[in-house]
């Protein structure tokens, strides 16, 4: 007869636990989360670069610009801005070849 109020006295805490536990968990395992290391992804659109709307290959130099091979010709990103290379006869740049 001991044992059973000493186990009703613990039914409480416990369930105080086990909700404060699951309520807390969540944001304190989110803090935890790091992106460190995972490459920034942005979408970009053919109005944000001025070019068409097909790209075909993309290469980087060893400068850090992105070169893209467009339907419009090269686009050339530096970080900040975009700059279209036209080819003759207004061609599109199907490939690219970084040496």
């Amino acid at each position: 007869m001991i044992l059973q109020p000493l186990a009703i006295c613990r039914f409480p805490i416990i369930v105080y636990l086990v909700f404060f536990s699951t309520v807390l968990s969540p944001p304190l395992l989110s803090a935890q989360w790091s992106e460190a290391g995972a490459p920034e992804i942005r979408n970009v659109r053919p109005a944000d670069y001025q070019g068409g709307g097909l790209n075909y290959a993309i290469a980087q130099d060893s400068l850090g610009l992105i070169y893209v091979a467009n339907e419009s010709g090269v686009l050339v990103y530096d970080g900040v801005q975009w700059e279209l290379i036209r080819l003759p006869d207004n061609g599109a740049a199907h490939s690219l070849c970084y040496a």
